[in-house]
Protein backbone atom coordinates (compact mmCIF):
# COMPACT_ATOMS: atom_id res chain seq x y z
CA UNK A 1 0.00 0.00 0.00
CA UNK A 2 2.58 2.09 0.72
CA UNK A 3 4.20 2.61 -3.06
CA UNK A 4 0.66 3.36 -4.30
CA UNK A 5 0.72 5.90 -1.29
CA UNK A 6 3.05 7.20 -3.01
CA UNK A 7 1.97 7.58 -6.28
CA UNK A 8 -1.86 8.94 -5.07
CA UNK A 9 0.98 11.46 -3.61
CA UNK A 10 2.98 12.27 -6.84
CA UNK A 11 -0.43 12.27 -8.91
CA UNK A 12 -2.23 14.64 -6.31
CA UNK A 13 0.61 17.12 -5.87
CA UNK A 14 2.76 17.26 -9.35
CA UNK A 15 0.67 16.39 -12.18
CA UNK A 16 -1.92 18.11 -14.79
CA UNK A 17 -4.70 16.43 -12.51
CA UNK A 18 -5.70 18.54 -9.93
CA UNK A 19 -8.12 21.66 -10.75
CA UNK A 20 -7.13 24.78 -9.24
CA UNK A 21 -8.20 24.02 -5.65
CA UNK A 22 -6.07 20.74 -6.12
CA UNK A 23 -8.80 17.96 -6.19
CA UNK A 24 -9.21 15.15 -8.24
CA UNK A 25 -12.17 13.55 -8.70
CA UNK A 26 -12.67 9.56 -8.01
CA UNK A 27 -13.89 8.78 -11.53
CA UNK A 28 -10.42 10.04 -12.79
CA UNK A 29 -8.29 8.21 -10.19
CA UNK A 30 -10.30 5.17 -10.52
CA UNK A 31 -11.10 5.34 -14.85
CA UNK A 32 -7.61 6.78 -16.19
CA UNK A 33 -4.95 6.34 -12.96
CA UNK A 34 -5.60 2.66 -12.14
CA UNK A 35 -7.15 2.79 -8.93
CA UNK A 36 -9.67 1.39 -7.46
CA UNK A 37 -12.34 3.27 -4.72
CA UNK A 38 -11.62 1.51 -1.67
CA UNK A 39 -7.81 1.26 -2.53
CA UNK A 40 -7.87 5.19 -2.61
CA UNK A 41 -10.37 5.48 0.74
CA UNK A 42 -7.95 2.91 2.18
CA UNK A 43 -4.85 5.34 1.30
CA UNK A 44 -6.54 8.42 2.69
CA UNK A 45 -8.25 6.92 5.85
CA UNK A 46 -4.78 5.21 6.93
CA UNK A 47 -1.69 7.86 5.82
CA UNK A 48 0.21 8.24 9.19
CA UNK A 49 1.26 11.59 7.69
CA UNK A 50 -2.17 13.00 6.91
CA UNK A 51 -1.42 13.81 3.28
CA UNK A 52 -4.63 13.48 2.17
CA UNK A 53 -8.35 14.82 2.51
CA UNK A 54 -12.05 13.64 0.74
CA UNK A 55 -14.18 15.64 -0.56
CA UNK A 56 -17.56 16.35 1.55
CA UNK A 57 -19.39 14.44 -1.05
CA UNK A 58 -17.18 11.90 -1.14
CA UNK A 59 -16.21 12.10 -4.98
CA UNK A 60 -12.85 14.17 -4.76
CA UNK A 61 -9.54 13.65 -3.37
CA UNK A 62 -6.84 16.06 -2.46
CA UNK A 63 -2.92 16.58 -1.08
CA UNK A 64 -2.88 18.78 1.70
CA UNK A 65 0.48 20.31 1.79
CA UNK A 66 3.55 19.21 -0.54
CA UNK A 67 2.50 20.59 -4.24
CA UNK A 68 4.56 21.57 -6.81
CA UNK A 69 1.72 22.74 -8.75
CA UNK A 70 -0.25 26.24 -8.61
CA UNK A 71 -3.42 24.84 -6.39
CA UNK A 72 -5.15 26.89 -4.04
CA UNK A 73 -6.37 24.94 -0.86
CA UNK A 74 -8.16 27.84 0.47
CA UNK A 75 -6.13 27.98 3.72
CA UNK A 76 -6.80 30.14 5.99
CA UNK A 77 -3.68 32.17 7.20
CA UNK A 78 -3.00 31.73 11.32
CA UNK A 79 -0.52 32.58 13.98
CA UNK A 80 1.35 29.22 14.28
CA UNK A 81 3.33 27.91 17.18
CA UNK A 82 5.92 30.16 18.64
CA UNK A 83 8.45 27.61 17.75
CA UNK A 84 7.94 24.87 14.61
CA UNK A 85 10.88 22.57 13.25
CA UNK A 86 12.35 22.24 9.84
CA UNK A 87 13.87 18.81 9.04
CA UNK A 88 16.95 19.02 6.30
CA UNK A 89 19.96 17.16 5.43
CA UNK A 90 22.61 17.95 6.63
CA UNK A 91 24.29 19.05 3.27
CA UNK A 92 21.95 22.28 2.55
CA UNK A 93 22.96 23.40 6.15
CA UNK A 94 25.37 26.14 4.24
CA UNK A 95 22.67 27.26 2.22
CA UNK A 96 20.39 27.54 4.37
CA UNK A 97 22.56 29.49 6.97
CA UNK A 98 23.04 32.29 4.67
CA UNK A 99 19.86 32.05 2.40
CA UNK A 100 17.56 30.97 4.30
CA UNK A 101 14.82 27.90 3.96
CA UNK A 102 13.01 28.46 0.19
CA UNK A 103 10.34 26.52 -0.80
CA UNK A 104 12.50 24.82 -3.50
CA UNK A 105 10.25 23.24 -6.32
CA UNK A 106 7.11 23.22 -3.95
CA UNK A 107 4.80 26.27 -3.71
CA UNK A 108 5.16 26.23 0.30
CA UNK A 109 8.05 25.60 3.13
CA UNK A 110 6.71 22.76 4.99
CA UNK A 111 7.24 23.27 8.72
CA UNK A 112 6.71 20.48 11.69
CA UNK A 113 5.17 20.95 15.52
CA UNK A 114 7.75 18.53 17.11
CA UNK A 115 11.51 17.79 16.16
CA UNK A 116 11.10 14.08 15.68
CA UNK A 117 8.19 14.49 13.04
CA UNK A 118 10.96 16.80 11.29
CA UNK A 119 13.94 14.66 11.66
CA UNK A 120 11.86 11.68 9.85
CA UNK A 121 11.60 14.07 7.10
CA UNK A 122 15.01 15.31 7.30
CA UNK A 123 16.37 11.46 6.68
CA UNK A 124 14.62 11.22 3.52
CA UNK A 125 17.18 13.47 2.10
CA UNK A 126 20.17 12.11 3.50
CA UNK A 127 22.23 12.83 7.29
CA UNK A 128 19.48 14.60 8.94
CA UNK A 129 19.26 17.97 10.99
CA UNK A 130 16.73 19.88 12.72
CA UNK A 131 16.41 23.31 12.52
CA UNK A 132 14.36 25.47 14.82
CA UNK A 133 12.40 28.34 13.34
CA UNK A 134 10.75 30.74 15.35
CA UNK A 135 7.62 30.91 13.85
CA UNK A 136 6.02 33.97 16.30
CA UNK A 137 8.37 36.16 15.70
CA UNK A 138 8.64 35.79 11.79
CA UNK A 139 4.58 35.65 11.71
CA UNK A 140 5.37 39.37 14.06
CA UNK A 141 6.59 41.21 10.51
CA UNK A 142 3.55 39.97 8.98
CA UNK A 143 4.26 36.90 7.29
CA UNK A 144 1.50 33.83 6.64
CA UNK A 145 1.38 30.86 8.02
CA UNK A 146 -0.81 27.90 7.35
CA UNK A 147 -1.68 24.91 9.48
CA UNK A 148 -2.07 21.85 6.56
CA UNK A 149 -2.52 19.40 9.42
CA UNK A 150 -2.54 19.38 13.04
CA UNK A 151 1.34 18.75 12.81
CA UNK A 152 2.39 20.42 9.44
CA UNK A 153 2.70 24.13 8.64
CA UNK A 154 3.29 26.21 5.48
CA UNK A 155 4.80 29.52 4.91
CA UNK A 156 6.35 30.84 1.61
CA UNK A 157 10.45 31.05 3.32
CA UNK A 158 12.22 31.25 6.75
CA UNK A 159 14.64 34.22 6.10
CA UNK A 160 17.93 33.09 8.38
CA UNK A 161 17.79 35.59 10.69
CA UNK A 162 14.66 33.52 11.89
CA UNK A 163 16.55 30.25 12.18
CA UNK A 164 17.79 28.88 15.57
Amino acid sequence: MKNRSSVLAHRLRHSSLPDRQGWVTLDVLVHEEGFTLEEVCEIVQTDTKGRFVLSEDGGKVRALYGHSVPVDLELKAENPPKVLYHGTARRNLDRIRTEGICSMKRNYVHLCTTMDSAMRVGSRHGEAVVLEVRAGDLFQTGQAFYSATSSIWLTANVPPEFIV
